[in-house]
């Protein structure tokens, strides 16, 4: 391990992807930035993801095998155990563009306020035909939703984040029940999002900082049941703020209900057929899963955290 503290860590977690790896690998190994660690947080059932690892014989590459599966435990220990003060995270599917690392490094050292960047996820110039591929991008949303920044956080992507160590340690990391615990949970991502937004910390989302979800096609029968995941897991995760006793979350998750909610009225109103209810409804049930479910178990608030920077444990 080089004995000087690299400027930032990139923590990838991955799980049975070993060639989609190696491109996310390569193309931050290409970037203008090169004085950073990458963490490897592996879940795989075999020893290939190690390989592709150990093939570059770069000693800023980090192999981790994680002792349980899930996005949200292998984010919070590879920022745990990063060296860096600037933490990254990156998801195994996907490739960031060469500046990258620069940019995300600039923008923190221009501003010793901001906390917390959500970058843009973006779709491979070739669109492939009969599907698609997840998205967030900032750029995209309206002037009113750039007002209400609540909504662009809570549809920010988790595989292109980055913060300050420091903003781990006080506010908390990725709720982990939302993880390996709750598989079918979608928007894990969104635990983090609400705290940073929760937190008044300073935060941008930007297309600036850009990554390629290059691997990451979706068929089209594969997209509706994702999408309406995606409300299914921002109701579970507000149902998770809102038994820790935060009402703020019951606010947030009622204001979704109602823009849920305003396209089946309407549709009905016109006396025609209503489209959209189940992705309200899966919102709704989220919620209540979420208010079942113990409210500490899995949840990582700064001291917890802290303690997994001691302990180099989940």
């Amino acid at each position: 391990m080089p004995s000087t503290p690299p400027a930032i860590s990139v923590v990838v977690p991955t799980r049975n992807r070993p060639e989609h790896l190696r491109e996310a690998l390569e193309a931050v190994r290409a970037g203008a930035l090169s004085a950073f660690e990458l963490l490897v947080m592996d879940q795989s059932n075999g020893d290939d993801t190690r390989a592709v690892v150990e093939s570059f014989d770069d000693e800023r590459l980090r192999w981790h095998r994680m002792p349980r599966n899930g996005a949200c435990p292998a984010r919070n220990l590879g920022a745990a155990l990063a060296r860096a003060d600037l933490v990254a995270f990156l998801d195994d599917d996907c490739t960031p563009l060469p500046d990258w690392l620069e940019r995300i490094d600039r923008a923190f050292s221009r501003d010793p306020d901001l906390q917390f960047i959500f970058g843009e996820l973006r779709p491979p110039d070739v669109r492939e035909e009969g599907g698609g591929y997840p998205e967030f991008l900032p750029a995209e949303f309206t002037p009113r939703q750039r007002r209400r920044s609540r909504k662009v956080a809570m549809v920010a992507a988790g595989a292109n984040m980055a913060t300050r160590k420091s903003f781990l340690r006080r506010v908390g990391a990725f709720d982990e029940l939302l993880g390996p615990a709750r598989p079918d949970v979608k928007s894990n991502d969104s635990s983090m999002s609400y705290k940073v937004w929760r937190s008044g910390a300073k935060w941008v989302a930007t297309p600036r900082i850009a990554v390629i979800h290059k691997n990451g096609f979706r068929r089209e029968e594969d997209l509706v049941p994702l999408y309406r995941g995606y409300s299914h897991g921002l109701g579970v995760c507000y149902g998770r703020f809102a038994r820790r006793g935060d009402l703020r979350a019951v606010e947030t998750f009622l204001v979704e209900q109602w823009d849920l909610l305003r396209w089946p009225l309407k549709e009905a109103l016109h006396l025609r057929r209503p489209t959209g209810v189940k992705p309200w409804l899966a919102h709704l049930r989220g919620f209540a899963e979420g208010l079942r479910l113990p409210g500490n178990v899995g949840y990582v608030s700064g001291e917890v955290f802290q303690d997994m920077e001691r302990t180099g444990k989940v």
